[in-house]
């Protein structure tokens, strides 16, 4: 049982039988062996254990120094056994150590692996976001531009609304005296059309004509006029009615039903009272 704990030299083992000799004895051939595995052999056998030589005789000589050494070897075991059995606990310490670590490593590399994986999807994903972030900055720096121009069309655009507010009064009188000298000078005056155009289903008068008539201060004179559905004569030159504020028939755009301003269709709201279109 002590044996298997403890790594004995060779020499000190028979070679016959291979444990720890009890009386080492010199045989013939010069090898040692145990007197009592050694004198078995030589009672089947006249040669050599090892060599299978034949030997002469069969004469052994006791081995007093091997056997001192090996005597000396037993005293010593319980001492070596503890040895040996403190060197065997080290080295499955060693090796349960070192599967240890080797298992804490390998799952330090996954760690590391699958850490290195997120990193270069979050670089991924932070390099988009970059790429996102200038182009917003970009979009911001042309909505800049564009409400730059915007607030410069604006101001242009107010810069007018507060002159044509300016002129309103102005126009407003010179609407009221044109739609009153217009009472006073043109009257409204049935067209003659000739009888050589002149057909029975005539319905439509002329928008504009060359017509007579007759001021009270002035000598008779043309000039050119079209005549509003209200039945008004009004000069060729008047996009609005003097009477009844009815914008020239086949004009475009809207007559303002406050300050009667004729705005062009596209405007929605009076550039001049801000008032909406009908």
């Amino acid at each position: 049982m002590v044996e298997s704990f403890i790594d004995i030299p060779d020499d000190y083992c028979c070679p016959i039988t291979g444990d720890l000799m009890e009386d080492p004895v010199v045989a013939p051939d010069g090898q040692s062996y145990d007197r009592a595995s050694i004198t078995a052999w030589f009672q089947r056998n006249k040669t050599s254990p090892l060599t299978g030589a034949t030997l002469k005789n069969t004469f052994l000589i006791e081995n007093h120094r091997l056997k001192s050494i090996i005597s000396s070897f037993k005293e010593k075991m319980p001492e070596i056994q503890r040895e040996c059995q403190i060197k065997r606990d080290l080295l499955e310490a060693i090796k349960s150590r070192e599967a240890f670590v080797e298992d804490r490593l390998k799952k330090e590399e996954e760690k590391y692996v699958m850490v290195n994986k997120q990193y270069n999807v979050e670089k991924e994903k932070n390099l988009s976001l970059e790429n996102e972030l200038a182009s917003c900055k970009e979009e911001i720096l042309l909505l800049r531009k564009q409400l730059n121009e915007s607030r410069a069309a604006n101001k242009t655009k107010d810069e007018e609304i507060k002159k044509l507010k300016e002129k309103l009064p102005k126009a407003q009188n010179t609407l009221e005296e044109n739609k009153a000298e217009g009472g006073q000078r043109i009257k409204p005056i049935p067209f003659i059309i000739p009888k050589s155009i002149r057909n029975d289903n005539q319905a439509k008068i002329p928008l504009a004509a060359q017509v007579d008539i007759q001021t009270s201060n002035q000598p008779k004179e043309q000039i050119a006029i079209w005549i509003c559905h209200c039945g008004n004569g009004n000069d060729i030159g008047w996009d609005i009615c003097a009477s009844c504020y009815s914008k020239k028939p086949g004009l475009s755009g809207w007559v303002c039903q406050i300050c009667k301003y004729k705005n062009d269709d596209n405007i929605k709201v009076c550039i001049i009272c801000n008032t909406k279109s009908p």
